[in-house]
C-alpha cells in the first residue's frame, strides 16, 4: 500500500519542527537504516563549511546504523561547479560523506542542470551493484525494493534543511510503501481512528500537522513497487550519462 505524507515548512520555522527532517529520521530509524539513497539535490551547498555541516547533519538523520548508509548524488544544478577554493562541489560532498558514516554509490552522472529535488530510498533484494549506469538500469530495478521517495521544493543544502530558522515557506511530499517493512506497516496502522495501540502517542507527535493519505486508484494502489520504480527509473534516465 502506498502512503503519501504532505510536509509543509513555514517561513521562520525552527529547525527542530522541520517535518521533512523528522519524517526522514522516523523512516530510517524504523527500517533500521537498511536503505540506500539516491539524491537529486536541486542546489547543493557551495562552500566547504556549509557542505561539511550539511553532510554531518544529514548523517544524523540517515546514517546512524552500525553499517554505513550508501548514498549517491546526481548533479543537480551545480554539482559540477566549484567552491570558492576551486574544489568541485559534488566531489567535496563525497569527501565529507566518507567522514560521516556514508558510503558512496558510484553514479555515472550527467554534468547538466537538473532542478529535481528528490530522495529515493531502496535496498537490494538480490544481487549486488558496484556502480549504477544507464546501461545497467533495468538490472538495478529488477533486484531492488524501493521503500520511499521524497519529492519536494527543498534543495538539499545546509540552508534549506538545517538553517535554524527557515528563510522561506516550502513543501515536500513523502511517498512510501508500507507493505515491505513490518515496522513501517505497524507504525502506520496505529494511526487509524479508534486504534488503542499504546504506540499511538509516539506517532501522534510525529504526524501532528502532517497530512497523510493512502492511494485508492491506479498503479500506486494496485502495484506500489512498479509505481515507485518507474519514478526512480525516470529520475536516473534524466540524471545518468548515456
Amino acid at each position: 500500500m502506498l502512503y503519501i505524507a504532505y510536509l509543509p515548512k513555514s517561513k521562520g520555522e525552527d529547525v527542530g519542527d522541520r517535518k521533512v527532517n523528522n519524517i526522514l529520521y522516523w523512516y530510517m530509524s524504523k527500517t533500521n537504516y537498511e536503505y540506500s539513497v539516491i539524491a537529486a539535490p536541486g542546489y547543493l551547498s557551495t562552500t566547504e563549511n556549509t557542505i561539511d555541516t550539511f553532510v554531518k547533519e544529514l548523517s544524523d538523520i540517515l546514517a546512524k546504523g552500525s553499517n554505513k548508509t550508501k548514498i549517491g548524488f546526481l548533479n543537480g544544478m551545480n554539482g559540477h561547479h566549484t567552491t570558492s577554493s576551486g574544489k568541485i562541489i559534488i566531489e567535496e560532498h563525497y569527501k565529507k560523506m566518507s567522514v560521516y558514516n556514508f558510503e558512496q554509490i558510484i553514479l555515472t552522472i550527467k554534468k547538466e542542470f537538473d532542478h529535481r529535488k528528490m530522495l529515493c530510498f531502496f535496498k537490494f533484494q538480490k544481487g549486488s551493484q558496484e556502480n549504477i549506469t544507464i546501461e545497467k538500469l533495468d538490472d538495478l530495478l529488477n533486484c531492488i525494493y524501493v521503500g520511499a521517495i521524497l519529492i519536494g521544493s527543498s534543495n538539499q543544502s545546509k540552508k534549506t534543511y538545517f538553517e535554524k530558522n527557515a528563510s522561506k515557506g516550502e513543501a515536500d511530499i513523502f511517498m512510501f510503501d508500507a507493505s515491505g517493512d513490518c515496522e513501517i506497516k505497524r507504525n502506520i496502522e496505529v494511526l487509524y481512528p479508534n486504534n488503542q495501540n499504546p504506540d499511538m502517542k509516539e506517532n501522534d507527535e510525529l504526524f501532528r500537522d502532517i497530512v497523510i493519505a493512502n492511494s485508492f486508484y491506479g498503479s500506486g494502489h494496485e502495484d506500489t513497487q512498479t509505481f515507485l520504480k518507474n519514478i526512480l527509473k525516470d529520475l536516473l534516465e534524466s540524471g545518468l550519462e548515456k
